[in-house]
């Protein structure tokens, strides 16, 4: 994964890139004496061919047969309306199978209940997101302009991954895989925002292409913690009750209470709840979503309120998704003598979990130091970035201006530890 990000040239790229793929294979089969695990690599083996070959064929138009493969050379090639187009299409299916957007996500719900939990927050935590690089890489470096009009395909195509994505977490009851297919919401998320961002860019409005980019780049950051807290805490319970079905759970808060609260705040981050970090990227995406009016094409104000429309559906539908899986799993009584015999995992484990958790709260609660250190990956690729937030009183966030929309995720902090602990206090010294 270090040398997909460190290649400075479409060999070094694709080497690194299929090295991953055959890696991270042989993580999912560990357990290759199972059934389940050799047909979740077969699957996955599978999908990571088709998406090199699909790159493959990217960066050969890339080069237009000049045979400069360094990303230098690359730049300076020019390419038409019509081949531009086909290399984003090759993009979405190389990037988009490896990062798991619909239809190309088959291998997600299937490898990441295969694989060791760790492994699982390895591949969805940290490996999506280099598919995503690999991504932004070609598209907004180094294929150069695009028409606006196949900006509206990768808008819809996140919304719609998004949405169904979540919808198959509120209808799973293995843990794991109910994490991969958020996973692959958020990935939906993620596609949406650099959708919009190609919106802007095309459009001349670098102002907006900048918000989204950000946006985009943020919700990479909190979902790689968020998500790899979960799959971290789901395999510290199968480890402890010995199984992955939801049903046959409950009651871990008494019996786990340190990885009942450090996987409360997951999901509370994963459901975009304030002042968590996932509330934070979330509502710099919908400010994108916001400026769409300034457009100039009455396409791309049709399509995006409408993209937003179904992206604000999957945050409830995830909110639902994840008190679901919280209130089976950790809350009421254990409906197994396995989850009623469970026991706390060991200090390690924890100290990894929390740490993750603490970069959910302070992410959350200070977005805009977070925010001034995505603008210096922004700024390059874009030539433009959002204004410095750090320096704005009481780290409010001012994305666009203070007359239209502002945020401060500290003082929302405050506030809500200060509301909870007074309604705590009401109630243990006056309740009946």
């Amino acid at each position: 994964m270090i040398f997909v990000v460190l290649a400075d040239d479409a060999f070094t790229f694709l080497l690194s890139w299929e090295l991953m793929s055959l890696l991270s294979w042989a993580l999912v089969v560990v357990h290759h004496r199972e059934h389940e695990a050799r047909r979740a690599g077969y699957v996955y083996l599978m999908m990571a061919g088709f998406g090199t070959m699909s790159l493959l064929l990217a960066f050969g138009l890339l080069t237009a047969g000049g045979g400069g493969y360094a990303f230098d050379a690359i730049r300076q090639v020019p390419h038409s309306p019509v081949i531009a187009t086909i290399i984003l299409v090759l993009m979405l299916l190389g990037a988009g199978s490896k990062a798991g957007l619909v239809p190309l996500h088959v291998w997600l719900p299937l490898a990441h209940p295969a694989a060791p939990s760790h492994v699982s927050a390895l591949m969805s935590g940290v490996m999506t997101k280099v598919a995503i690089y690999g991504f932004i890489r070609v598209v907004f470096d180094l294929l150069g302009p695009l028409p606006w009009w196949i900006s509206p395909v990768v808008i819809l195509l996140g919304a719609v991954t998004a949405v169904l994505g979540i919808l198959n977490t509120m209808t799973e009851r293995d843990i794991k895989k109910a994490l991969a297919y958020s996973t692959i919401e958020n990935i939906g998320v993620i596609f949406a925002a650099l959708g919009l961002s190609l919106a802007f860019l095309s459009s001349g409005l670098d102002a907006g292409a900048a918000l989204a980019m950000t946006a985009a780049l943020f919700h990479v950051f909190n979902h790689m913690i968020f998500k790899s807290l979960l799959f971290m805490g789901s395999g510290v319970v199968i480890h402890a009750t010995g199984q992955q079905n939801l049903d046959g759970m409950g009651g871990l808060i008494h019996k786990m209470p340190v990885t009942s609260a450090l996987m409360l705040v997951g999901v509370s981050a994963i459901s975009a709840l304030p002042p968590l970090n996932g509330f934070a990227s979330e509502w710099l995406l919908f400010q994108s979503v916001l400026k769409s009016p300034e457009l100039p094409y009455i396409g791309l104000q049709i399509v995006i309120p409408a993209a937003g429309g179904l992206l604000a559906l999957a945050a409830v539908l995830a909110a639902a998704a994840f008190v679901r899986i919280y209130g089976i799993g950790f809350l009421g009584r254990a409906r197994t003598e396995l989850a009623a015999r469970a026991v706390e995992t060991d200090r390690y484990s924890l100290a990894a979990m929390a740490i993750l958790a603490a970069l959910c709260v302070l992410a959350g609660a200070f977005p805009a130091a977070v925010i001034d250190m995505i603008s210096l990956a922004v700024k390059p690729v874009l030539g433009a970035s959002l204004p410095t937030q750090i320096d704005q009183p009481w780290l409010t966030l001012v994305p666009i201006s203070e007359a239209r929309s502002t945020y401060n995720g500290l003082l929302v902090f405050v506030f809500i530890i200060f509301s909870a602990s007074v309604s705590a206090c009401a109630v243990h010294r006056f309740a009946s």
